[in-house]
C-alpha cells in the first residue's frame, strides 16, 4: 500500500506559481514522496507520515521533484522552437534527487543502525 504524499496538489500549484495538472500532480507527488522516503530510510520518523507532518525542508524537496516531473513529463533533454533553445539539466529527467536535495535530506537519515538478534537468532 502506497503511503500518502508528503505535500498536496495545492502546495505544488503554489510552488510552481501555476495550476498543477490535475491528472499528473497526485502521481508526481506520490513518486517524489517515495523517492524522499527511500533516501531517508526512516520509517520511524513522524515527518514522513503525510502532508500534515512533513517538515518544510522535506516538503521543499518533494515539491521540487514533483514540479520537475510535471514540468518535463516526457523527460526531454533539449527542446528547440525556431531560434529559441531550452536545455534541461540531467537532474530534471525522471524522478531524481539532485545533489543539493540529497545534502538537504541527509540530516534526516540514520547513519547506521544497530541490529539485535532475538532469542535463538543469529545475525
Amino acid at each position: 500500500m502506497a503511503l500518502p504524499a508528503l505535500a498536496t496538489v495545492a502546495e505544488l500549484s503554489a510552488y510552481m506559481q501555476r495550476e498543477a495538472p490535475a491528472d499528473a500532480a497526485p502521481l508526481a507527488l506520490r513518486l517524489a514522496s517515495g523517492k524522499v522516503r527511500d533516501f531517508i530510510n526512516r520509517p520511524d520518523l513522524p515527518a514522513l507520515v503525510d502532508d500534515t507532518t512533513a517538515t518544510d525542508g522535506i516538503k521543499a524537496v518533494v515539491l521540487a521533484i514533483a514540479a520537475r516531473v510535471v514540468g518535463n513529463p516526457s523527460d526531454i533533454r533539449q527542446d528547440t522552437m525556431g531560434s529559441e533553445s531550452l536545455t534541461y539539466a540531467t537532474e530534471t529527467i525522471g524522478v531524481q534527487l539532485t545533489r543539493t536535495e540529497e545534502k538537504d535530506l541527509r540530516r534526516y537519515r540514520v547513519r547506521f543502525r544497530t541490529l539485535e538478534a532475538g532469542p535463538g537468532e543469529t545475525l
